[in-house]
C-alpha cells in the first residue's frame, strides 16, 4: 500500500490478508468469530473489505494472536522539539563536542 489508494482498496486489502491470517492459523470463519466474540457475518464483512467496527477488527485480530502488529502500524511518538514549546517547558541544548575540549580545570592525570 502506497497511501494514494481509496479507503475500500485498502479495506479490501485488509480483509484479504486478515482471510490469509485466519486459514494460515487453521481456523474456519466461524471459529474466528466464536474465538473473538463477534458474529459471523462481522467476520464475513471484514473479509469482504466492507467497514466493520475498530472493536471488531481489534477482537479478530487478539484472536488470530496479531494484535501486537498494530504497534508497528501505530508506533508511539517521542517528544518533538516543538512539543516543549506547546507545554511552556525549556529545551535542555547538548554541549557540542568543541565546547567540552574547552573546559577549564579539567587535565590529563600526567598533566600539573
Amino acid at each position: 500500500m502506497t497511501g494514494f489508494e481509496s479507503n475500500k482498496t485498502i479495506l479490501t486489502e485488509m480483509g484479504e490478508r486478515l482471510k490469509q491470517a485466519r486459514i494460515a492459523a487453521g481456523m474456519t470463519q466461524k471459529e474466528l468469530a466464536h474465538k473473538s466474540g463477534i458474529s459471523l457475518r462481522t467476520v464475513s464483512s471484514m473479509e469482504n473489505g466492507e467497514e466493520v467496527r475498530t472493536g471488531s477488527l481489534l477482537n479478530a485480530l487478539r484472536a488470530l494472536g496479531m494484535l501486537h502488529l498494530l504497534d508497528a502500524a501505530l508506533p508511539e511518538q517521542g517528544m518533538q522539539p516543538i512539543d516543549y514549546r506547546r507545554l511552556g517547558k525549556q529545551r535542555e541544548r547538548v554541549r557540542n563536542y568543541a565546547s567540552a575540549m574547552h573546559t577549564d580545570g579539567w587535565k590529563w592525570g600526567d598533566e600539573q
